[in-house]
């Protein structure tokens, strides 16, 4: 007959705690600040890089549809097939694009093809003269992705025959954009000349962060400077 061994019980053991004094509070309060600000970094918003069209430097003429000026394709979307680069005066900043459609209502406009999808962009015009506008009449930008209408733009021009409007747009990517001058029901002019100048677009390849995630990065490295600072003198 084998006798039984018995286990010992386990023992309790009780440590007390280390004491926190302000310094070391301080220290594990910078230590996580640090990883907070460089996770924040990590995930905050970024601006996309712009790129501006003001058609500086491009000769005064008739271009074909789909000709490329800073990386976008213009277009004519009424009957005639051209776009013409001209100095407009008061309509435009130096030179500027126009669309003409000597065509029906409904059909003019300018079509910009971008070679990657964008984020947001910008259109200054000109040309509202009030000689050939009624009040109400609008500006108008669609924005498209392949072909879906991402979304619609309208400004009421203030038909001053000056270029001192700019419609914009930002949020869903897009890939092509319409731009064109309608009466106060939408509908597109007919005979009508659009002049766009300083076409402004961001993509979305090259982030920059924003300045509030310099200011994180930069507490997060004093942090863990002061860290380290202090565990040289311990």
């Amino acid at each position: 007959m084998r006798q039984a061994t018995g286990r010992a019980s386990p023992s309790l053991s009780i440590h007390a705690l280390p004491a926190y004094t302000p310094a070391g509070v301080t220290m594990f309060i910078l230590r996580n600040c640090a990883a907070a600000a460089l996770c924040a970094l990590a995930l905050s918003p970024v601006h996309a890089a712009s790129t501006t069209v003001d058609f500086t430097g491009v000769p005064t003429g008739f271009y074909a549809n789909g000709v490329s000026f800073g990386g976008i394709a213009f277009s004519n979307t009424g009957a005639s097939s051209t776009v013409y680069v001209n100095d407009y005066g008061a309509s435009s900043i130096g030179q500027a694009l126009e669309s003409y459609d000597p065509g029906t209502p409904g059909r003019g406009g300018v079509l910009m093809a971008f070679a990657a999808p964008q984020r947001s962009m910008s259109v200054l015009f000109g040309n509202d003269d009030p000689a050939y506008t009624n009040p109400g009449a609008i500006a108008v930008l669609q924005l498209g992705l392949g072909e879906a209408v991402v979304a619609t733009v309208t400004l009421q021009m203030n038909r001053d025959d000056v270029a001192n409007q700019t419609i914009k747009y930002s949020g869903a990517a897009f890939d092509s954009a319409l731009f064109y001058m309608a009466d106060e029901y939408g509908q597109s002019l007919p005979r009508f000349s659009e002049v766009i100048d300083n076409v402004t677009y961001s993509d979305v390849t090259t982030p920059v962060p924003e300045p509030a995630s310099y200011a994180l990065m930069a507490i997060g490295l004093l942090s863990i400077g002061v860290t380290a600072q202090r565990r040289r003198r311990d």
